[in-house]
């Protein structure tokens, strides 16, 4: 489809007030989340989930954090879950949410994944998801960024004092683009060999790097009681 802020604003008029709303794979621009955000506040109370994949937001994230920092309260926003992935938010984006995690405690998951984060975004939010107000998070997903070996050491930090995250997906693509390597791996690793650790999921997808990967995979599962699910799917 082709939505943008005249869609956008008819959905805001109408009487029913969704829970989850899906508008992956449009045309929302930077100067369209004006809208959204008027949208989010029309809805508060009600919507729980919102998709706005594979769009071309942009900095416009910034007027969506906005609305979703506002303080909770009787009809306010309560989003669980949102998915930004594929709109470049880049590392100005990361800081943004970053800052909602601070202020607020509902967000259960976030999807940020093909956004043109950097190590240095990657730590910001490692360091929001390490303070005891940002804990709500349980699904944390930032495939196909510039991790980084020093933003998986970032993660493997938080990873030692967060304690409400269940899910972490970590996949490159099919491109063989590389978010991080050995140094960010024996980070990572090392973090889910510490009690403290309670991931359930780890995704590690397309890293191309085969029987390496399963062998320091083993290491981890020895200490480790607490993941239930382990993805290592196109590692060859």
């Amino acid at each position: 489809n082709k939505v943008r802020a005249y869609g956008i604003g008819k959905l805001k008029e109408s009487k029913n007030k969704l829970r989850t709303l899906y508008m992956n794979n449009n045309y929302i621009a930077r100067d369209d989340a004006s809208e959204v955000q008027l949208l989010m506040e029309a809805w508060s109370g009600h919507l729980l989930a919102l998709y706005l994949a594979d769009n071309n937001i942009e900095w416009g994230l910034d007027r969506i954090a906005e609305e979703m920092k506002r303080p909770r309260g009787i009809g306010q926003l309560h989003l669980e879950v949102l998915d930004i992935s594929g709109n470049d938010i880049g590392d100005r984006g990361a800081r943004e949410l970053a800052d909602v995690l601070h202020a607020q405690n509902n967000l259960k998951k976030l999807v940020m994944k093909n956004n043109n984060i950097t190590a240095y975004g990657v730590g910001i939010m490692a360091e929001a998801l390490g303070k005891e107000n940002a804990k709500s998070l349980e699904h944390l997903d930032l495939s196909e960024n510039y991790i980084g070996d020093s933003g998986a050491e970032e993660l493997a930090s938080m990873l030692r004092k967060n304690d409400t995250l269940k899910e972490l997906i970590l996949d490159s693509n099919k491109h063989g683009m590389i978010i991080f390597q050995e140094e960010g791996r024996k980070a990572l690793f090392g973090a889910l060999k510490k009690e403290v650790c309670e991931l359930r999921q780890l995704s590690i997808q397309f890293h191309f790097v085969g029987d390496v990967l399963c062998s320091e995979m083993a290491d981890v599962l020895k200490a480790n009681t607490s993941l239930k699910t382990l993805m290592l799917g196109n590692n060859d």
